[in-house]
Parts: structure tokens; sequence; C-alpha cells
């Protein structure tokens, strides 16, 4: 299991090239507190009607 893991720094570094303008928006206003404090999304909590949604919207452009 931990070969599955990575450290927080590793994983900062590979968030930070990956996102999009509007995920990184997301990401530094849960880092940075300014959404509320200590706040983490989890994925397995997004409905899959807004994924559904997003999905399409992002066929559209």
């Amino acid at each position: 299991m931990r070969n599955a893991c990575l450290s927080r720094s590793h994983q900062r570094r590979f968030l930070e090239r990956r996102l999009t303008v509007q995920e990184r928006a997301l990401y530094d206003g849960l880092r940075d507190h300014r959404i509320g404090r200590n706040l983490r999304l989890e994925q397995e909590r997004i409905g899959f009607g807004w994924v559904a949604s997003a999905l399409g919207e992002a066929g559209e452009t």
C-alpha cells in the first residue's frame, strides 16, 4: 500500500503542473482557507449529475 502513496511535496508539484486555471483557483482557495477553514474536496462526494453536466459543457467548447 505504501508504494501507492505520494509525499505531500511530490503531490503538490504534480498538482501544480496538471491543474487548469479554474482547478488551480479552487485548489488555492481550499489550501489558503479562503473558502472555509480546514475544508477538503472529496471526489467521492461529487454527484454523477454534476460530473455529467460538467463533461457535457467541456465537450461543447
